[in-house]
């Protein structure tokens, strides 16, 4: 978790006299330090995310600038902020031009300004923010998780800002691969993303994945998140998927709220999605209610299970079949079609499923069996 350059310089641009210049549309950056650079050697002294200052004591040549806000862009700075004064009298034109189209905030700050009392604010709200930050995400953590006192977590996440009778959602981020690790990225461009929307934003890691609380978001805010997150990712070749539980009424709920992001985000990996909506998950809603799941394990064995066990006793594939037929309006002439195989074949597999399985896959109850049990087979 960290603070934006948005909120950092909110809190000190009037008792400093800072002054936004260009790349307005960054703001949203996430800074975890600041850092005070004269040298052009960026890249030996820049992790990322930091909000850089300079006097310009280094400037010998018309474009030094322009050349160090590069630097600072290719190694992921959050920002400059530009000390006016003999070294740099004003800000030149192509590097404003640069900032705004790469949305690299630029500040400039009075010559008077004594810079090591700026850094020394900005480094105490960085170190607070983060201190707060990571309370109210371990709170919301054990708030879901049901762990230590619910009271006391519910207080944690108040003073953080977040009512616990306002509407919530809650997401689960994690890799299209379900059998590989999110990349670190993710967790930036997630936070950066949400707080470009709000500033309330809380999140941990779970199973590999990056659970969030988004608070004060309505459907089409919800929506261009998921879509500005994935379009970010797949800049970087990552490739995400995006669980979102249904939304919740009261911060007691959030239990709730994370098995259904969890659910949905496990059908989005099996479906290939990237993103999934809880609402939109129709019966396998049904199976997340389930407490315990085996019962689902129980009838799907029951119903689909023989056939199961035939086919991985044979070598055969009736099982697939089966869901072909089924999935095809149970029309023996449409499986035929797709198939390109003789209709009298189809009804002659659908017999030996019946002779396996006895049942009578010409029934309607039957059918409507096979289909929940199918469902099951996606869900588990």
């Amino acid at each position: 978790m960290a603070v934006t350059v948005n909120q950092l310089c909110k809190k000190c641009n009037q008792n400093y006299g800072l002054k936004a210049v260009a790349g307005f549309n960054g703001f949203n950056n996430l800074v975890e330090w600041v850092h005070i650079m004269e040298s052009s050697n960026v890249g030996a002294f820049l992790r990322g995310q930091e909000l850089v200052f300079t006097t310009g004591v280094m400037n010998n040549t018309g474009r030094w600038l322009l050349e160090f806000v590069k630097q600072l862009d290719k190694a992921s700075a959050s920002g400059l902020i530009v000390n006016i004064g003999p070294y740099i009298p004003a800000i030149d034109t192509e590097v404003i031009e640069y900032c705004n189209e790469r949305n690299f905030p630029l500040f400039t700050l009075p010559w008077k300004t004594r810079v090591v009392d700026m850094t020394r604010d900005f480094c105490t709200i960085i170190s607070q923010s983060i201190n707060h930050d990571t309370d109210v995400s371990n709170a919301f953590k054990n708030l879901v998780l049901n762990i230590g006192n619910r009271e006391n977590q519910l207080t944690s996440l108040e003073s953080g800002g977040f009512n616990r009778n306002g509407s919530y959602y809650v997401i689960c981020i994690g890799s299209r691969n379900s059998d590989e690790n999110l990349d670190d990225k993710v967790n930036v461009l997630s936070e950066q993303i949400a707080k470009a929307i709000s500033d309330l934003y809380c999140s941990f890691e779970y199973n590999g994945c990056i659970i969030a609380l988004l608070y004060k978001y309505n459907k089409l805010d919800l929506e261009a998140f998921c879509k500005d997150l994935k379009n970010h990712c797949k800049s970087k070749s990552i490739e995400i998927s995006i669980g979102v539980s249904s939304k919740i009424d009261g911060m007691d709920k959030k239990t709730k709220g994370f098995e259904y992001a969890v659910s949905a985000y496990n059908m989005a990996v099996k479906r290939d999605f990237y993103c999934m909506f809880y609402e939109d998950m129709d019966i396998y809603k049904l199976f997340v209610e389930v407490s315990d799941k085996s019962i689902l394990k129980d009838y799907y064995n029951e119903v689909l299970g023989k056939l199961e066990e035939y086919d991985n006793e044979h070598g055969s594939n009736y099982l697939e079949f089966l869901k072909t037929y089924l999935d095809n309006n149970a029309s023996p002439q449409l499986v035929s079609e797709k198939e390109f195989i003789h209709r009298n074949t189809v009804v002659n597999y659908l017999k030996k499923i019946d002779t396996i399985t006895s049942m009578n896959l010409f029934d309607l109850g039957v059918k409507v069996k096979c289909i929940i049990a199918f469902a099951i087979r996606d869900f588990l």
